[in-house]
């Protein structure tokens, strides 16, 4: 994978300790991304276009808590807004990250083979409904 496209948005969740970051979440333009592409060949040119979720992690302390879910939230909310449909990919075998996509209502669109520095992995695209 790729760094991400054109930077829409980005949120932190930040703890009641003076500078306790929980947890990161951005925002691309995801035309030219893994995802966005999946999602374009499943909605055609007429479609939304495409806003990538990217670089959301949740400090291990946080997990659990709900940290994830509120800053999905905050994204795809900025992207509904703006006419834009979210999606992401992610390695499948991050089973923890996968969970929470499914729990919060991301959908598979494809699986694709991508190479991450010479080992081969797969990446499930996915996307919110409607």
């Amino acid at each position: 994978m790729r760094s991400p496209g054109l930077l829409l948005g980005s949120w932190v969740a930040c703890g009641p300790v003076a500078d306790e970051l929980l947890g990161h979440v951005a925002l691309v333009a995801a035309d030219e991304e893994i995802a966005g592409r999946a999602w374009l060949r499943h909605v055609g040119p007429s479609g939304a276009r495409p806003a990538g979720i990217s670089r959301l992690f949740v400090s291990p302390a946080a997990r659990g808590r709900g940290v994830g879910a509120l800053l999905l939230d905050a994204a795809c909310a900025h992207a509904r807004r703006h006419g834009l449909h979210p999606v992401l990919d992610v390695i499948a075998r991050d089973r923890a990250a996968v969970a929470l996509y499914t729990r919060y209502g991301f959908r598979l669109l494809d699986a694709v083979p991508v190479d991450l520095g010479g080992v081969e992995e797969t990446a499930r695209c996915l996307a919110l409904p409607g």
